[in-house]
């Protein structure tokens, strides 16, 4: 199964008072500062994740961070992150786009499957108790005031 093949989970999005060039900067360290560190490292070792580590900033398809290979760039408009672990294969893909002049929308999209009976555990825990929920608006959030400070 492709991660085209995935089931879609959720799609959630943000309005940012910047640029579309500034939101993309705002994404790629936001991303990087969040899931580079080592609490986010540990949480993929002990799910058993094929990728564990972060390599490198600006992300660039073939780059990691812990859970995550970059699957797409196509700068400043969409970046893709699928993975892999012990209870499920996943994508998160996030599109910026240009709303106006001074403002962007930067989308983030979910797919995932969950085979088997720990799978199905798994989605229980994450999915249907909004925890997944929670952790991408958190990013979108930590996206938004990153982007429209200028940072």
């Amino acid at each position: 199964m492709t991660t085209a093949d995935l089931p879609l989970i959720d799609e959630h999005s943000v309005i940012v008072d910047t640029e579309q060039g500034h939101a993309w900067s705002a994404l790629q360290s936001t991303l990087w500062r969040l899931m580079a560190a080592k609490p986010w490292a540990a949480m993929a070792a002990r799910l058993g994740a094929r990728d564990r580590n972060a390599s490198g900033l600006p992300l660039v398809e073939g780059s990691s961070l812990p859970g995550f290979l970059v699957s797409t760039v196509q700068a400043p408009a969409k970046l893709s992150l699928r993975g892999e672990h012990r209870f499920a294969r996943y994508e998160l893909a996030f599109h910026v786009e240009a709303v106006d002049r001074k403002r962007s929308r930067i989308g983030a999209v979910t797919r995932a499957a969950f085979p088997g009976l720990s799978g199905r555990l798994y989605r229980t825990i994450v999915i249907r108790t909004r925890g997944h929920v929670i952790g991408v608006r958190l990013v979108l959030r930590s996206v938004k005031r990153r982007a429209e400070r200028g940072e």
